[in-house]
C-alpha cells in the first residue's frame, strides 16, 4: 500500500467539494476520472501499479470520509452558532458512524492481523460504547436494552483484551454489561 501524499489528498477534497450536493448516482463518473489522474500521477512518478492502486471501490470508501474533513458543512454548524444539545447530538451521532466504518474497513481490509485485532478488539467495542451513550443521551431507554444482544456484549467484553492500554473503554464497557441501569442514567445526565 503506498499512502496519498499531501497532492493526492487535495484532489480528493476538491473532488468531494465538487460533487457533496450530487446525488451519490452521479458520482462515480467523477471519481472515475480521479482514479484515472491517480494512476497517471503514480505512473509518473515512477510507482509499480497495479489494477487495484487508487481504484473507483477504494476512492469512494476514502470520499465518504471527506464530510469529516470539511469542517464547514451544515451540520457542523459555525464557531458563533450556540451549540444546542440537539447538536452536539447529532455530531457525537456522526462521528460514532465515522467510528463503525473505520472499524469495520479495518476489520476486513487490514493487511496485519495486528490491526484487524484492534479493530475489532478495540475499535468495534468503543464504537459501541458511543452508540449506547447516544442512546442515553436521547432517553431512550428502549433502544440502549436493544443493543445489548449477546453479540454485541461478546464485543464489548473482546475489549478486555486491551485493559491494560485503554482500561477505560473495558470499564465502560463492563458497566453496560453489568450496571446498565446506572451507566444510561449516568450518561443521559
Amino acid at each position: 500500500r503506498i499512502p496519498f501524499d499531501k497532492y493526492e489528498r487535495v484532489l480528493l477534497v476538491q473532488t468531494y467539494m465538487k460533487i457533496k450536493d450530487w446525488p451519490k448516482s452521479e458520482w462515480q463518473t467523477e471519481i472515475k476520472k480521479l482514479s484515472d489522474l491517480y494512476k497517471n500521477y503514480a505512473l509518473l512518478r515512477g510507482l509499480k501499479i497495479d489494477s487495484q492502486y487508487r481504484n473507483v471501490a477504494g476512492i469512494t470508501m476514502q470520499i465518504q470520509d471527506c464530510v469529516y474533513i470539511y469542517v464547514h458543512h451544515s451540520g457542523m454548524g459555525q464557531v458563533r452558532d450556540r451549540n444546542t444539545p440537539e447538536k452536539t447530538l447529532r455530531r457525537y451521532t456522526h462521528n460514532t458512524q465515522a467510528h463503525f466504518r473505520v472499524a469495520e474497513y479495518l476489520s476486513q481490509h487490514a493487511q496485519s492481523r495486528r490491526i484487524s485485532n484492534i479493530a475489532k478488539n478495540l475499535l468495534l467495542p468503543e464504537a459501541l460504547i458511543r452508540q449506547f451513550t447516544i442512546f442515553s443521551r436521547a432517553a431512550d431507554w428502549e433502544n440502549f436494552a436493544s443493543l445489548r444482544s449477546r453479540e454485541n456484549l461478546g464485543i464489548l467484553l473482546r475489549s478486555g483484551k486491551y485493559l491494560l492500554k485503554k482500561p477505560e473503554v473495558f470499564l465502560k464497557a463492563l458497566a453496560i454489561i453489568c450496571l446498565p441501569k446506572i451507566y444510561y442514567k449516568l450518561r443521559r445526565n
